[in-house]
C-alpha cells in the first residue's frame, strides 16, 4: 500500500520496480512492439527511453512507434495506427508462426 509513510521512507522505489516493465525485462523477455503518444498525460513520454535502454541492454528485439499528435489512447494519428498495425502484422508473422507448417 502507497502511503506517505513509504513516500518519505523511500520504500515506493522497490513498488514501483515491481511493476514497471523496464524493470522486469530479462535476455528471455519477448520482443516488443512499443506505442506512445507524445502528448500522453498518464505515462510521461520519457518513461519510454527508461524502457528503450532495458530492452537493449537485454538484447530483447523491439519496434517503436510514435504518435505526435496523441496522449494515451494514440487516437489522432491514424498514419502512425497504420504503421503500427503494419508492425504487428510483421511480428505475428515472426514471432507466432505455426512453426509446424
Amino acid at each position: 500500500e502507497l502511503s506517505d509513510s513509504t513516500i518519505r521512507n523511500g520504500e515506493y522505489i522497490s513498488m514501483i520496480e515491481d511493476i514497471s516493465p523496464a524493470c522486469n525485462i530479462t535476455p528471455n523477455s519477448v520482443p516488443t512492439l512499443c506505442a506512445y503518444g507524445a502528448n500522453d498525460k498518464i505515462v510521461p513520454t520519457n518513461q519510454k527511453y527508461i524502457l528503450f535502454d532495458s530492452l537493449k541492454t537485454h538484447g530483447v528485439p523491439y519496434v517503436y512507434v510514435e504518435f505526435p499528435n496523441s496522449g494515451h489512447a494514440l487516437a489522432n494519428d491514424p498514419d502512425s495506427m497504420a504503421a503500427y498495425v503494419r508492425h504487428a502484422d510483421i511480428f505475428c508473422n515472426r514471432y507466432f508462426k505455426n512453426k509446424t507448417e
